[in-house]
């Protein structure tokens, strides 16, 4: 199939994409619709056993702007990804994940963002979640601790200062887990983020998507606080213990230990002091006060676990 050419497009946009050919198409026409015509499309399959191929074979056969790259073997989101993003020549990077899909104005509100602000790394929209039922949550991607949620598929990142940077850690932050989180960090921080508060982008809450895998995500965690330990200060380093020990219990991992030590590293967390209460007291419990916890907070409901 087509080999990107030399061209250098304003926005290059990274997708990888696994077995996911009834969803595929939803995100890609979401890129045709958009106002801002001056991008390209480099979707990485992830060696999906379905008929992804043949569904690309048609979109790049209709537009010049999108290419298709399979992998030998399944490596992960992050590792298919970051490649592209780093040997892209786009003035600015965008990722649109395979189940989501953006409003038509999305890269046009970003570019200008970004156009206006010279000085900014990375602007971002807020999102609408999406369960399997079609339920709608809003989700304002400046909340969440101790950084903001920032979905990948909401940001839209300079590529100059992407490349500089190396891209994404993807070898270490295995499969891509909290690797945005990483890159958030090395690029000086979130303050410096453009917040467009409207919700631009469409993102569907998969039952397989990452964030559910609470092994991966608390193994990616202690990776970041290993290696940022430095650069965060106490309140931000507490809340990411709070954030291990949430997602451990919730995984049925144990880890409840991390509670104790956001707690001596900074005293000041609630978050951490009700959930080493209630998972003293019986998984459960812990469990119901957490499901009411992420309801207050705004959060789309938590996966199930046993």
């Amino acid at each position: 199939m087509r080999e990107c050419n030399t061209t250098k497009p304003t926005v290059t946009i990274a997708m990888s994409t696994y077995n996911r050919a009834d969803l595929l198409p939803r995100a890609i026409d979401s890129i045709l619709a958009q106002t801002f015509k001056d991008w390209q499309l480099i979707v990485v399959d992830d060696c999906s056993p379905d008929n992804t191929r043949e569904i690309m074979a048609k979109y790049i056969g209709k537009d010049k702007r999108i290419y298709y790259r399979r992998n030998k073997e399944n490596i992960g989101s992050g590792k298919s990804k970051n490649p592209v993003m780093i040997q892209s020549e786009g003035k600015y990077i965008a990722i649109l994940d395979d189940d989501d899909w953006w409003t038509p104005t999305y890269l046009e509100k970003l570019v200008f963002a970004l156009e206006t602000y010279p000085d900014s790394p990375l602007a971002y929209s807020d999102i609408i979640r999406v369960d399997t039922g079609g339920n709608e949550f809003y989700w304002n991607c400046s909340k969440g601790k101790p950084f903001p949620n920032i979905l990948p598929s909401a940001t839209l990142m300079r590529g100059d200062t992407f490349r500089w940077l190396g891209g994404w850690d993807s070898e270490n932050f295995c499969r891509g887990y909290h690797a945005e989180a990483d890159y958030y960090v090395r690029v000086g921080g979130t303050s410096k983020f453009i917040h467009i508060a409207k919700p631009l982008v469409y993102a569907t809450i998969s039952p397989d998507a990452m964030s559910y895998n609470r092994r991966g995500n608390v193994e990616a965690l202690l990776l970041l606080i290993k290696k940022h330990k430095g650069t965060f200060n106490h309140k931000e380093l507490a809340l990411y213990y709070t954030r291990v020990a949430l997602h451990s219990i919730e995984g049925n991992m144990g880890n409840k230990r991390y509670f104790a030590k956001a707690i001596l590293t900074y005293p000041f967390i609630p978050e951490a002091w009700s959930g080493l209460m209630l998972s003293m007291i019986h998984r459960k419990l812990f469990l119901r006060g957490y499901t009411r916890y992420r309801k207050v907070l705004g959060y789309p409901p938590a996966q199930e676990y046993e």
